[in-house]
């Protein structure tokens, strides 16, 4: 009696399903004449971090993508026919939760082929308004609510709730400007600030003009970036006690202060730049000489203190300015960038410090959390290589950057969104162009 056939292998019965489903794709893809590409999404302008009427935060961000579309145009029983290519723009607004990274919405606002200048489509997020966000889509604002991202007004709701301004909304982002309110600069000439809450349009009279042109500025070309310095300052107060995160040779620099600018800012010390490895040094204090408004405190030695431990292009992470903060300060007859003050941790208290792990391109920066006496509590390697902007959360410190792994004069940047957990330094990353999780397929922190 025959014996009965070996059952089927799973793993080839497996394999030859998908190979039969790759193939049914393909000729159906080709005998129905279309086939669509997607190339890796791109932000667009500033990020924007979006809080709550609940107390909740979110992070929304403008993303630009690009579809290549092909299709099959004639062709009949002795002819395929021909393939023609096009492109459309799909502008697309991603919102992302601040503790996992991970997009909780994914809505596409507008999608503009080619041949209406989609290469020159917009998207860019202005700011927020009560509880309402303001968007640049295209040519127009739109304004949508903070929670859901629906639609709650365009720019024919602006019309009609402001009859009289029919007609007279430019429609270049040039013409509109984002402070804490959206102004517009209406075609007749005159400034109206606009209410999310009534759409109603106030007339404005500009108070500080050089501030208020800056923000004109940003709102139509900032990418929403800074540099990885910019998110560090050098020194700070200790209880009593001026310390500062120096080199030796900057240590040196910091103690030769007759006009006491390097107690002020640790901005004005000399700075070794990316080969320089920091330690604490704690100042001890004195005056300047009589001036003609009477002396003035300034830095006499630093002493080393704490571990010694040196950190790379070691910063202590600054903390974010508050709404109203002078940004430059009068010091004798000039001006100053006004100092910067470090981040406070509590429970425990105490600072983080933002470092680089190598001075090559295979180097990260790495975030280092201290207790209120120096002393490590945790460090972690992130997986960025610099840093463009954060937002401290209570639990959470939220990070986005990019890194590029490419060789020299090759390109590879990717950007990313990495949330860490302030408690253990652990951290979890969602890379945006690639829309996967950063380090892998899961969500699991690393």
């Amino acid at each position: 009696m025959p014996s009965a056939p070996d059952a089927p292998n799973p793993i080839l019965r497996a394999l030859a399903i998908v190979v039969a489903v790759i193939v049914s794709a393909g000729l159906a893809m080709y005998l129905g004449g279309t086939r669509s590409d997607f190339e890796p999404a791109r932000r667009n302008g500033p990020l924007l971090l979006v809080h709550a009427p609940d107390g909740g935060h979110a992070l929304w961000l403008a993303l630009h993508q690009t579809e290549v579309r092909s299709r099959r145009i004639g062709g009949g029983r002795h002819s395929s026919g021909r393939w023609i290519t096009e492109r459309l723009y799909h502008l697309r607004l991603q919102v992302h939760a601040p503790d996992t990274t991970r997009p909780t919405l994914s809505r596409t606002l507008a999608v503009v082929h080619e041949k209406d200048s989609g290469h020159q489509a917009v998207l860019r997020i202005l700011g927020q308004q009560g509880d309402a966000i303001w968007l640049w889509l295209n040519d127009a604002p739109v304004l949508l609510a903070a929670v859901g991202g629906v639609q709650r007004a365009g720019l024919a709701d602006l019309e009609a709730a402001n009859p009289d301004l029919a007609g007279l909304f430019p429609r270049e982002l040039r013409h509109w400007t984002w402070m804490e309110s959206l102004f517009v600069r209406l075609a007749d000439g005159r400034l109206v600030r606009l209410d999310a809450a009534t759409l109603l349009a106030h007339p404005h009279e500009v108070v500080d003009r050089e501030r208020f042109e800056h923000a004109g500025r940003q709102t139509s070309t900032w990418h929403g970036g800074y540099a990885t310095a910019d998110f560090g300052v050098r020194h700070g107060r200790f209880g009593n006690d001026w310390v500062g995160l120096f080199s030796a040779s900057e240590a040196s620099d910091a103690a030769n202060d007759p006009w006491g600018d390097h107690l002020f800012s640790s901005a004005e010390v000399a700075d070794e730049g990316a080969s320089a490895r920091r330690r604490f040094w704690k100042a001890t204090l004195g005056r300047t000489r009589e001036f003609s408004e009477g002396s003035h405190p300034r830095l006499l030695s630093l002493e080393p203190i704490g571990p010694e431990r040196e950190w790379l292009q070691g910063r202590l992470l600054k903390a974010p300015s508050a709404p109203g903060d002078p940004q430059w300060l009068q010091r004798g007859n000039t001006w100053r960038p006004a100092p910067g003050e470090p981040m406070r941790m509590s429970s425990p208290e105490g600072v983080l410090v933002l470092h680089r792990t190598r001075l090559d391109t295979r180097g990260r920066l790495a975030l280092g959390r201290l207790g209120a006496d120096l002393a490590p509590l945790w460090e972690t390697q992130l997986p960025l290589a610099e840093l463009s902007n954060r937002w401290p959360l209570p639990a959470t410190l939220l990070l986005y950057g990019h890194v590029d792994d490419a060789p020299p004069g090759r390109s590879d940047r990717r950007e990313l969104l990495v949330a860490v957990d302030l408690s253990d330094g652990s951290w979890r990353g969602w890379e945006v162009g690639g829309d996967r999780a950063a380090g892998g397929a899961t969500d699991a922190p690393n």
